[in-house]
């Protein structure tokens, strides 16, 4: 007779997941762009097809919710700017930003 509660392994704690530099530097350029056109949470979140709490979510550094690049063509749709004018000026290597 074979056993059957054999002890199922341990799984490690999830590892906590930070936005790469890359990632603030987009969330960072929406939140700015959004303040500075005096535009709510709310109203980006409607323009994009999403909630305000998504939004509050990439917002909060606390939170791993982050933009994908559906959202960012919305969103330079929205405000009519070019989807690259989200990101930076220089490549990001190892969370270092490298001038070529």
């Amino acid at each position: 007779m074979q056993n059957t509660n054999t002890p199922k392994p341990i799984e490690q704690p999830a590892k906590q997941n930070t936005p790469s530099l890359m990632e603030l530097h987009i969330i960072s350029f929406v939140k700015e762009f959004r303040v500075k056109n005096n535009i709510s949470q709310n109203e980006l979140a409607k323009a994009i097809g999403a909630n305000q709490g998504f939004i509050s979510n990439v917002e909060n550094p606390q939170h791993r919710a982050k933009y994908n690049v559906d959202h960012i063509n919305s969103i330079a749709l929205y405000f009519r700017v070019s989807p690259k004018d989200f990101l930076p000026q220089y490549p990001i290597k190892n969370n270092i930003q490298i001038k070529v």
